[in-house]
């Protein structure tokens, strides 16, 4: 009887614990309305321990697109592969905000996905869990356009005349523009 009464508790646990796992933390990844081409912004990530028990040992990693460029302390420099961060242990209703300052490139219309992942321990459980969110961001507008025209058909010799023409709707002007 007593063996039976420790299988049913371990299943009991199994069953309702781990059943539950990932479900301590509730992360929320903020989205901007709209994303301009290069144009610098912030993406606030906000973590809270929905559980009643402390996390421990909690790591935050964050996976930006390829090509982003972050913005810390006024330096601007491509983004890692992934962003690691320690955290401090979690208690039961803790909060925890952080601000990533980006740049992101790509084409008009294109989604852009950033991961952010969150490891810890639960208070008194040797097994680390993880908990992920995922958002998209689309690329909506442009700010420079660029295009060229050249004639139709070439013939050896020939002179040509190349035109480029560039429109910008950036708010900030485009200085020292070289053409490679």
């Amino acid at each position: 009887a007593f063996i039976l009464f420790i299988i049913a508790g371990a299943a009991l646990f199994l069953f309702f614990y781990l059943g539950t796992q990932g479900q301590e933390v509730e992360i929320t990844i903020h989205k901007k309305g709209r994303i301009e081409l290069g144009a610098d912004f912030i993406i606030p990530i906000e973590i809270k321990n929905i559980s009643d028990s402390e996390l421990r040992d909690v790591e935050l990693s964050i996976e930006l697109p390829r090509g982003t460029r972050v913005i810390e302390e006024g330096i601007e420099r491509i983004a890692p592969p992934r962003i690691t961060a320690p955290l401090k242990d979690f208690s039961p209703g803790g909060e925890y905000i952080r601000d990533i300052r980006v740049r992101m490139f790509g084409k008009e219309g294109e989604e852009k996905k950033v991961e952010v992942s969150l490891l810890y321990r639960p208070e008194g459980i040797g097994a680390r869990f993880s908990s992920k969110q995922t958002e998209n961001f689309t690329i909506e507008r442009t700010p420079l356009a660029l295009s060229w025209s050249a004639p139709d058909v070439l013939s050896n010799g020939q002179e040509v005349s190349l035109s480029f023409h560039y429109s910008s709707s950036a708010e900030t002007p485009f200085e020292n523009i070289s053409f490679r």
